[in-house]
Order: C-alpha cells, then sequence, then structure tokens
C-alpha cells in the first residue's frame, strides 16, 4: 500500500535516479517534497534533468554539489544510484537509523504486476547480448543495466499484466538490491573486473551470486555449467532450480537428472524434467564467432523456461541481427576492414574480439584502467594482432605489461582520432577498437566512445 506521509530521498541523478524521481511524481507515490541529492551542481546535470527538475521545483528539496549526501538522512527512504559504494558514510549512518535503503530495482520491483515475466541477465561479458537477444525471441522489454531502466520499463508497461521484462543487472545494481526476485535468472560467466569497487574478485563473484537470493522454489537460475562446478560453494542452499548451459562442448548427452542445455550434431536441446526438447541448429544462429553460440544458448534457455514455443525460438534466433559497439563492422577502408568494439571495457572482453579474428589485427586499446590482470590479454594480443594503439589513463602500463611479454609493436597517441589515423598507416587489414577499459577518461561511456569511432571512421576519405 503506498504511504503518502513518506519522505523519499534519491542519491545520484543519473538515468535510473532520474527514472525514479520521474515514476514518483507521475504516479503520485508521496505527497511530501522529494529530496534529490547530486555531487554535481545544478550546471552539470542534463539537459532533460535540468528541464524536469525546474518543471517540478515545488515538489522537489535539491541538495546538489554534496560532499557526504547526509541531508538525506532526514528522508523514511533512500533510493540510491548504483554507483555509491557499499561502505560509504551515507549508508553505514542510513543502516544504523534503520531508514529503508532502495536500489533502483528494488524500488521498481515493489510496482511489478507479474513476477513470473521478470527475467535477469548477469555476468561479466556478454549480458547485454542475451538481454537483448532473450527480449527479441520474447518480445519482451529489454532494460536495466543495458540503459532502459526497469523504473522506467514498468511505468511505460503499467497497463499491460503479459509484458515480459528482460532486465541486465550489473554487480552494482545487485549489490544494492535485497528485495529484487526475478522469476529466471541467468549467469553467464564471471571474470575479474571492477575489483576498484568491490575491492577483490572475492566480493565481485559474491555479489553475482547474490542474485539468486531472494528466489524461490519454482524459479529457475540458468547458468554455466562450469560455474556450477567451480563456484559450488555460492550455490549452496538457494531454493530456485538448476538449468546448467554446457557451452564450451559440441557433443553432450544427458546421462544425469539434472537440467542441461547443450550442443549435440550440430542441435541445440534443452533437457528439463527428464525430456529432451530440440531447440534449433547451430545454422540456425547467424552472429559469428563462438561466444554468440554461448550467447544464444544461455538466451533460448531464458525463452524456453519463460514459455515461448520451441519454433518461435528457433525462428527469432535466426532473425537476431547483434547490438551496437560489439564487434560491430563499419565500413572498409584502404583495404582495412574496422569494427567498434567499444563495450570491450575488461580484458576478457577483448579477448573474445581478438578470437573472433584469424590475424592481422591492429589493435586499439585503452581508457580508464581498472587494474585488472593483462597476462592472458597480452597473449593473445602477440598471437592476433600486427600493431597495437594506445591511447588514455591506461596507456602507460598496457604498454609496460605487453612489452614485458616480449611484445613490442605498440604506438602510443592521444585520443581516439589520433589512433584511428595511425592505424591507416600501419599493417594490419582489421582495425578493433576494443578497449580493455571504461571509458570515462575521455568519454561519457563506451557508447559515446563507440558513436566517436564510428563517427571519424565514416568521415575518412
Amino acid at each position: 500500500m503506498i504511504n503518502l506521509r513518506k519522505k523519499y530521498a534519491i542519491l545520484g541523478l543519473g538515468i535510473s535516479g532520474i527514472s525514479v524521481l520521474k515514476f514518483l511524481i507521475q504516479n503520485k507515490i508521496t505527497n511530501q517534497k522529494i529530496l534529490i541529492a547530486d555531487s554535481k551542481s545544478f550546471d552539470k546535470l542534463e539537459q532533460e534533468t535540468k528541464d524536469f527538475l525546474n518543471i517540478h521545483k515545488d515538489k522537489l528539496i535539491l541538495d546538489l554539489e554534496t560532499k557526504d549526501f547526509s541531508s538525506c538522512l532526514s528522508a523514511d527512504s533512500l533510493i540510491i544510484s548504483p554507483s555509491i559504494p557499499l561502505d560509504s558514510s551515507i549508508l553505514i549512518n542510513a543502516r544504523a537509523k534503520n531508514l529503508e535503503i532502495l536500489s533502483e530495482l528494488d524500488f521498481a520491483y515493489n510496482f511489478i504486476k507479474n513476477r513470473e515475466n521478470l527475467i535477469a541477465i548477469t555476468g561479466t561479458n556478454g549480458k547485454s547480448t542475451i538481454t537483448a537477444w532473450t527480449a527479441h525471441i520474447t518480445e519482451g522489454v529489454a532494460c536495466g543495466n543495458i540503459g532502459f531502466p526497469f523504473c522506467t520499463a514498468i511505468a511505460e508497461n503499467q497497463d499491460n499484466t503479459e509484458t515480459k521484462y528482460i532486465c541486465e543487472i550489473s554487480s552494482f545494481q545487485i549489490s544494492h538490491s535485497n528485495i529484487f526476485s526475478p522469476h529466471i535468472a541467468c549467469l553467464n560467466n564471471i571474470q575479474e573486473d571492477h575489483i576498484n569497487w568491490h575491492g577483490s574478485f572475492e566480493e565481485y563473484k559474491n555479489a553475482k551470486f547474490k542474485l539468486f537470493d531472494t528466489m524461490q522454489v519454482d524459479d529457475y537460475i540458468v547458468i554455466s555449467e562450469e560455474l556450477t562446478q567451480k563456484y559450488s560453494e555460492n550455490l549452496l542452499n538457494k531454493k530456485a532450480q538448476i538449468l546448467r548451459v554446457i557451452d564450451h562442448i559440441e557433443h553432450f548427452e544427458p546421462k544425469d537428472n539434472k537440467n542441461y542445455t547443450y550442443i549435440n550434431n550440430s542441435k541445440l536441446y534443452i533437457f528439463i524434467n527428464n525430456e529432451t526438447v530440440e531447440i534449433c541448429n547451430l545454422a540456425d544462429i547467424k552472429l559469428n564467432g563462438w561466444h554468440n553460440i554461448q550467447n544464444a544458448m544461455f538466451a533460448l534457455s531464458c525463452a524456453y523456461l519463460a514459455g515461448i514455443e520451441p519454433e518461435i525460438i528457433k525462428k527469432r534466433i535466426a532473425s537476431f541481427s547483434g547490438l551496437e559497439h560489439r564487434i560491430e563492422f563499419i565500413r572498409e577502408f584502404k583495404t582495412k576492414k574496422f569494427y567498434n568494439d567499444s563495450k570491450a571495457t575488461n580484458p576478457e572482453s577483448s579477448i573474445i574480439a581478438l578470437k573472433a579474428f584469424e590475424g592481422g589485427v591492429i589493435w586499439l586499446a585503452g581508457g580508464r584502467d581498472k587494474n585488472t590482470d593483462l597476462t592472458e590479454l597480452c597473449s593473445w594480443v602477440k598471437q592476433k594482432t600486427t600493431n597495437t594503439i594506445l591511447f588514455g589513463e591506461a596507456s602507460e602500463r598496457f604498454e609496460q605489461a605487453l612489452k614485458n611479454n616480449n611484445y613490442n609493436k605498440i604506438y602510443k597517441v592521444e585520443n581516439l582520432e589520433q589512433a584511428l589515423n595511425k592505424a591507416i598507416e600501419l599493417e594490419g587489414e582489421i582495425v578493433l577498437l576494443s578497449p580493455a577499459c571504461a571509458s570515462f577518461d575521455q568519454f561519457k561511456n563506451f557508447e559515446e566512445r563507440g558513436e566517436s569511432m564510428k563517427k571519424i571512421v565514416k568521415d575518412l576519405s
């Protein structure tokens, strides 16, 4: 039941914060003024956000350029940005006062009308593709960390109880969530990432598995068999049923009572409740690379569990054309083919991109360093590239790591435009932007970085 007297504070006016604010106001959730706190000044906010704040200023209390968000302790409920660290003083003090602390996911979950339509996708690499592919197959709404807030998706589909929500979830969002409970949850892989935020790989890994804590016995966890074996202790005491995806063996036959998605004789099958269901042929998957076969296996698993018939899955598996900024071909210019893989914000993603090519790659990398291990990445760079061009804050560490691995075909430049112009001069048929780093040193996000590359390449003449 809505409590109109409840006082809300929204910490952070990013994409999730503004979506919650709009929901609160447009649905008249409270008759109290809403406290808005952000470390930015008003001038630094997005223009659309500034316009919304001006229109509804009589309903708001603004605390901008705040250092510690302490003003929010006067509220009953704090709705927090996923970027705020778990050990921040505001959260410590809020817990001490027993204030309600909600993520945007938790807040929106309170308004979902049928949780059986909620599918959550997480993992280090590939989760955006799986999210979009699952949404394509189920004709659902791709939302969450993919760039369209869960709260906005709920707001726009409140009158349709049949809407399926395919929600991409980051480790930050999971860490802050305690009531968000999907009917189907997918975890495809875990690699070292976001260590600077979580503090250790162990904490990052635990955050991923925390997604399953709120699930019930009639729910399903879709997870790679490799993870069930490697991190079996993290699956103890989880109530949901498990569907294991065998995504690394091309000829598998179920031999026990467990549930599987697997490949055999170039066909994809689901074995569930001791019944085998043929879904599609490997040839139905039109996206290149073994990683996309793996992505398809997770997407079709979620879709089947969501009630989509195999013949429909087969048709829609084949009609999915992929996402921007994921090994995206841009154009050919002067015998070179240019690919935008700006979404590759960690070494494992860049390894996947490098593996997708036979060789002859001019690799463009760099950005804001996440201090991840570069050993395996350096090995693949040696195997696949003719030259490497580094730019951004991480360039010095990447250069040193490559040299330590006896690789010296390295050029350093200031920015992406210089890197692309330099690539035209060098030996190699494939120009691949796959940065292995965050974008925040020179760009707002990976999308802006990818769009910048595409514009530069399309303007080449």
